[in-house]
């Protein structure tokens, strides 16, 4: 994955502890990162997501996740 960026950012749910996982089957689900803070707060605000807390991770962490479901701004990254 060329140019990833340094620190990419996940929606955690402060009750559960879980990061916000996206997809509509139990195959398909997976966490959901944003490149930048602002994405992430625009997301939450579409979709109505007020209590949550925000992680910053190293960016890396999106080149394990090749070949697993994983959601990148909110689209999954292989365009299924």
């Amino acid at each position: 994955m060329p140019n990833l960026p340094d620190t990419v950012y996940m929606l955690v749910d402060p009750e559960t502890r879980e990061a916000l996982r996206l997809g509509d089957t139990e195959a398909e689900q997976g966490p959901a990162f944003f490149t930048s803070r602002e994405l992430l707060e625009r997301y939450a605000e579409a979709k109505g997501l007020s209590e949550y807390s925000v992680h910053a991770v190293p960016g890396g962490i999106l080149s394990r996740m090749r070949g697993r479901p994983h959601w990148v701004d909110g689209r999954r990254p292989d365009g299924r």
